[in-house]
């Protein structure tokens, strides 16, 4: 980082790397490393002063479009609209999410500000089950919501106009 930013690095953080950082990334791989790196090349925000060891260790953490998974905003906007998100638009890192870290009932009641810190956390476990090689679970077939609901009087009446129908 030193060769990176120079005298911004130095002046922050010295020249070996000291408790903050080393404590920081305790945990991080070689190559969650590597891909911190390479965010933070690609980073604008970073450009010109580097990037503390929060924000650092963030850029070295799988994130959701490296395992073809919805973003947060859209996986948030999923689980809470679920039952009115088509069959075909519903991702199963959601259902996962929602089934294996969010006790949905008291979830659907919480003011929006403590369901989006449950649920990220809940989104960060499911990128990192992902990330780590788990499964993720089938979205499962559901009733379609316009049904032909037959009532006895319309069982009674299409009875009828069979029996018509053959002769009887």
């Amino acid at each position: 980082m030193i060769d990176a930013y120079g005298p911004r690095w130095e002046s922050a953080y010295g020249t070996v790397p000291n408790k903050a950082w080393t404590d920081g990334l305790v945990g991080v791989t070689p190559e969650m490393i590597g891909t911190g790196l390479s965010r933070l090349l690609k980073s604008e925000e970073f450009k010109k002063w580097p990037p503390n060891v929060f924000e650092f260790r963030d850029m070295c953490s799988p994130k959701a479009e490296d395992y073809g998974l919805p973003d947060y905003d859209d996986a948030y906007c999923q689980a809470v609209n679920w039952a009115r998100v088509k069959h075909v638009d519903k991702h199963p890192a959601v259902l996962h999410a929602m089934r294996e870290h969010i006790d949905m009932f008291g979830w659907r009641r919480l003011a929006e500000k403590e369901a989006r810190r449950i649920f990220d956390t809940a989104w960060k476990k499911t990128i990192d089950h992902v990330a780590a090689g788990g499964g993720l679970p089938e979205i499962p077939v559901e009733i379609p919501e316009e049904l032909n609901i037959v009532t006895k009087k319309g069982q009674e009446d299409g009875r009828a106009a069979m029996l018509k129908a053959i002769g009887k």
